[in-house]
């Protein structure tokens, strides 16, 4: 969605907060916290959004961010994202029993 701050409109963009909002709502997080740790792995590890003018970490704030690369095409971006980082976590970090885990 298109988005106007002080006079500048950013195009195809979303609102950290009302991400945080969804992350929420669907389960992938228990609380707003957990929801800001996830969206700050998606960020980092998987490049699956940036800054509008990357000036800024993902926050529960009134922040635009833009999907990148191959996350930036479909309307199912964040929850493929999220399907992605769940998958790396269970194959690449092992937990103390031997079995994996997830980020």
């Amino acid at each position: 969605k298109d988005r106007k701050f002080r006079l500048s409109t950013y195009k195809n963009c979303f609102v950290a907060s009302e991400a945080v909002d969804f992350l929420v709502a669907a389960r992938y997080a228990r609380s707003r916290a957990e929801a800001v740790q996830l969206g700050k792995r998606l960020q980092r590890h998987l490049g699956l959004f940036a800054h509008v003018c990357d000036d800024h970490e993902f926050a529960d704030d009134y922040l635009f961010f833009r999907f990148t690369g191959i996350y930036a095409f479909g309307n199912r971006a964040l929850t493929n994202a999220i399907r992605d980082i769940e998958e790396i976590g269970n194959s690449s970090v092992p937990s103390g029993d031997g079995g994996s885990s997830s980020i």
